[in-house]
């Protein structure tokens, strides 16, 4: 048998759930006066505590209009004679992938007319969701008017969208959800569409995941290029949204991690619907009312619903395109980041309701992201085991597919303590494979502490690689597998926890108990 101990090295991100949250008093105004203890999240309706608190105020346009009011200061006077440094970057995402384009100049008719409230003191880039347009922050208005207007959307070029498929899908309103239920979620066919499962998977490698993966790599471009960047930073989505089947959850959720850790702020306004008479050309109005193969209309909404809450920012769908953009891009004063870890956790994939609420509201409204996807196991059956163990450490649950017998003993040394973690497991509850006359199996052991509070302290791992002869393993029946653990401790109350695992049956031992070591 050999054996290995180390630290157990926990992502405390994957179950770490960060929720900015944004109060407004009935004028509409944020506030940053509140504590903590003012507020209470509920996962699934069951409170949470709040381990992490901040609150980050933000330098709005708003404010800087109120104070350049007043009797400028020395600074102020001066500054009128110099052009002043930019200290706020506003990026627009827009979507030339998923809107129509009749949508899409309505769109961009109010990013140009936003483009006429600029300060000397903002910067704007541009980027398309196809990946096809590009420019970097400028103050210079006129090539950002040229690059808005050059962007185009990509029902115009049906060739790209279609490619060689033939004339039966070309009929269809397929959407992308429609295919990722026909063709991953193994649902019925789509109605009235008489493409074959071939035809359909073309068009889903070909179009949908491409422009999935495009949207999703034009966000995560723009959160890393502005986490750089001093100042008031925010995304303004001029999109319908798009479906996140769960192949792309981990990408949706490493997109909003991203800018809730670069305090990057995304708004959203859905440009659809909001047609003006005059504004199209007679070749604009033949056009298709919409793409032939669209994002998922109410999935959608539930994206840019969730990234916008879950980054302190508004989504608007009215008719009011041009007031939508402004408000879109006014950032709120102050920003609350909350944290929690949920208690008992499952790496299951499923949808988790979050509702954050005032325990004293007085009028106060609340904005806050309204839910969250837990991880699910990965493909890797080493990487689903490291997260099955952890999800079984921080659980408090208590299993016993493998009898273990666990004890503790300290000794003290004045100020300091030495605590031992003894486990007994039974060997004879173990599946052992039988190769080359061994009896072969692997069994992680991870055994920790916690605090009275219920803080994580740490964590001892040690993997044994049992390669026994019958002998030594009847020995092993008759008593049992032992594992000592010491750990350096202050004096006070603990709770041990204890997970063991074996690889070939995959059974689970969770244990927990306290000690007091006395002052």
């Amino acid at each position: 048998m050999t054996s290995s101990q180390a630290p157990a090295v926990f992502r405390s991100s994957s179950n770490l759930v960060q929720v900015p949250v944004v109060v407004r008093d009935s004028s509409g105004h944020a506030v940053g006066t509140l504590r903590a203890e003012d507020f209470e999240v509920f996962d699934n309706g069951k409170p949470e505590t709040i381990s992490r608190f901040s609150v980050e105020e933000f330098d709005t346009t708003a404010r800087r209009r109120a104070t350049s009011e007043g009797s400028p200061s020395l600074e102020g006077r001066l500054a009128t004679t110099a052009a002043p440094l930019a200290d706020r970057y506003v990026a627009m995402l827009l979507d030339d992938v998923s809107l129509s384009i009749i949508d899409l100049i309505e769109g961009r008719n109010a990013a140009l007319h936003y483009l006429d409230t600029l300060r000397a003191d903002e910067r704007v880039a541009v980027y398309s969701a196809a990946g096809k347009t590009q420019l970097d922050f400028t103050d210079d208005r006129e090539k950002l008017r040229k690059t808005l207007e050059s962007v185009n959307s990509v029902d115009a070029n049906s060739h790209y969208r279609l490619g060689d498929s033939r004339d039966a899908l070309r009929s269809c309103r397929v959407t992308y959800y429609n295919l990722d239920m026909v063709l991953y979620q193994n649902n019925e066919n789509i109605p009235g569409c008489k493409g074959s499962p071939a035809e359909m998977w073309y068009i889903m490698q070909n179009w949908g995941e491409k422009d999935e993966t495009a949207y999703f790599q034009a966000l995560k471009d723009m959160v890393a290029k502005m986490s750089v960047l001093p100042g008031w930073r925010s995304i303004l989505l001029l999109s319908p949204g798009i479906y996140v089947p769960a192949r792309y959850r981990q990408q949706f959720k490493d997109v909003l991690a991203g800018a809730i850790h670069a305090q990057v702020v995304i708004s959203a306004v859905d440009p659809r619907g909001v047609i003006a008479s005059d504004a199209y050309t007679a070749e604009q109005r033949s056009a298709p009312s919409s793409p032939p193969i669209v994002f998922d209309e109410q999935q959608g909404g539930d994206f840019l619903d969730e990234i916008t809450s879950g980054t302190g920012g508004v989504y608007n769908h009215d008719n009011d395109l041009d007031g939508g953009v402004q408000r879109a891009e006014s950032i709120p004063e102050y920003v609350y980041l909350l944290a929690f870890t949920p208690s008992n956790l499952r790496f299951d994939g499923k949808r988790h309701n979050l509702r954050v609420a005032l325990k004293n509201p007085r009028g106060l409204a609340v904005q806050a992201r309204n839910g969250y996807f837990a991880d699910t196991y990965s493909a890797d059956p080493a990487e689903d085991a490291r997260r099955e163990i952890e999800e079984a450490f921080f659980s408090s649950k208590e299993l016993n597919d493998v009898p273990v017998r666990l004890r503790t003993k300290f000794f003290k040394d004045g100020a300091a303590a030495t605590l031992t973690v003894t486990t007994n497991v039974d060997a004879s509850k173990l599946t052992f494979r039988k190769e080359d006359g061994r009896n072969l199996d692997n069994l992680t052991l991870v055994v920790g502490l916690f605090d009275q509070n219920g803080n994580f302290i740490s964590a001892i791992q040690k993997d044994l690689q049992m390669q026994l002869k019958d002998t030594t393993l009847n020995a092993w029946i008759k008593s049992s597998i032992p594992a000592a653990t010491d750990f350096k401790v202050a004096p006070g109350r603990y709770l041990v926890r204890v997970v063991v695992r074996d690889s070939e049956g995959a059974a689970m031992a969770e244990q927990s108990t306290g000690v007091e070591i006395p002052w």
